[in-house]
């Protein structure tokens, strides 16, 4: 059982209302990842910082089972105080209040190293918790190709952009979060670190800013593909072109509710937020343009994601404008304008951000560089009041 962190106030800009507060979490941990379950916030990490339900996590198989112990921590609701820790094998989805996990390992080959994909399915009477289902997917690693997973319209949904090769079509995987089985398969664009994001009328999927674009001569129409918004509708039979983008990608994507919003590929050092609502962008808002700097917020594709939607608060995110300093962010629905609720320091120089999480009340994200820097040192968690 871990002990309680001690909470500290931080200042904020904001005169009355909104308070920011953080507490450290137990260096053991690794903590590095931050999921909301229900009315629960858990917070997991595994050797080295990361645990298998980071995206872009892969690991190594033995005797049938993902390598090493994870931890998860329990946070008791509304507040970050630690309630209760507990150790597990780190593919077991029940450690991270999921009953299924995609579960991304090493897979031995005597041509190139590939990467496979099993479904692990959360099970008290299986050895360590789960059943490991078969390999429903694999491609070649290299940093571009890995496979991106997202929860959401009661499937868990992955997108393998090369599942078929550097000249086959890529592919998304709908299964089923009760048996871990595929309900279906949906050919795609080889969108590679593209971004998921669900809502009320199924899986959105857009290239990110490190999509690029195919590696030989192609018609106008196949360019276009690489370059388009798409919707993945449960049970209907492919993918929807649903919003050409733009040639650099889209720097997020969010969606909640009936609504999407994603930022316009900038122009120069100004760029645009667009939403629509619907299954089809048939009418779309574009806010004012606004100066976006070289380290301002953007997802990559791969690792935690740090945009949060509501259909009634917009989209909130923690971001970094530059290297001394991450804010608090919101995107207004109706006019579409940022506004800075907080600011608070970076610690360290690096790369990585964080995952922002809502209960309706408060914003949560986890700060893990410190713990990834050193592996010692404690990760920072922060509760956000938005009233």
């Amino acid at each position: 059982m871990g002990t309680s962190p001690s909470p500290k106030q931080i200042a904020s800009p904001v005169a009355a209302g909104p308070q920011l507060a953080s507490g450290g979490l137990p260096a053991a941990g690794h903590f590095a990842s931050l999921v909301r379950v229900g009315g629960h916030l858990i917070v997991t990490g595994g050797p080295g910082g990361w645990p298998l339900n980071a995206p872009g996590a892969v690991t190594r198989l033995a005797h049938g089972r993902a390598t090493g112990r994870c931890t998860a921590a329990m946070i008791v609701p509304h507040t970050i105080r630690l309630e209760r820790t507990q150790k597990a094998n780190c593919g077991d989805p029940a450690l991270y209040g999921a009953h299924v996990l995609p579960i991304m390992f090493l897979e031995p080959s005597r041509q190139q190293l590939m990467i496979g994909v099993r479904i692990a399915v959360a099970d008290r009477r299986a050895r360590d918790g789960y059943r490991l289902g078969p390999t429903v997917a694999s491609y070649a690693q290299c940093s571009d190709c890995g496979a991106q997973w997202i929860l959401g319209n009661h499937a868990l949904w992955i997108n393998v952009p090369l599942t078929h090769g550097y000249r086959g079509p890529g592919e998304v995987l709908r299964i089923s979060t009760a048996t871990g089985r595929v309900l279906q398969r949906f050919a795609m664009p080889q969108l590679v670190r593209a971004l998921l994001a669900v809502n009320e009328n199924g899986l959105w999927i857009a290239p990110s800013i490190e999509t690029g674009e195919p590696d030989t001569r192609v018609s106008r129409r196949v360019q276009r593909q690489y370059e388009s918004l798409y919707l993945i509708v449960p049970g209907t039979s492919r993918a929807r072109e649903e919003l050409y983008v733009g040639s650099g990608g889209v720097p997020w994507l969010a969606a909640a509710g009936q609504r999407v919003w994603l930022q316009e590929e900038p122009t120069g050092h100004f760029s645009r937020i667009l939403t629509f609502t619907g299954a089809h962008p048939s009418r779309i808002r574009r806010g004012p343009r606004q100066r976006v700097g070289a380290d301002w917020g953007t997802e990559l594709g791969e690792g935690p994601v740090p945009f949060v939607a509501s259909p009634t608060s917009g989209v909130d995110a923690v971001v970094a404008p530059n290297s001394d300093q991450q804010q608090i962010v919101n995107y207004n629905p109706t006019t579409l304008t940022e506004h800075v609720l907080a600011t608070l320091p970076r610690p360290g120089a690096q790369d990585e951000t964080t995952t922002t999480i809502t209960d309706g009340d408060a914003l949560y994200f986890l700060d893990p560089r410190l713990t990834l820097a050193s592996g010692t040192a404690p990760a920072q968690l922060y509760r956000f009041d938005t009233h």
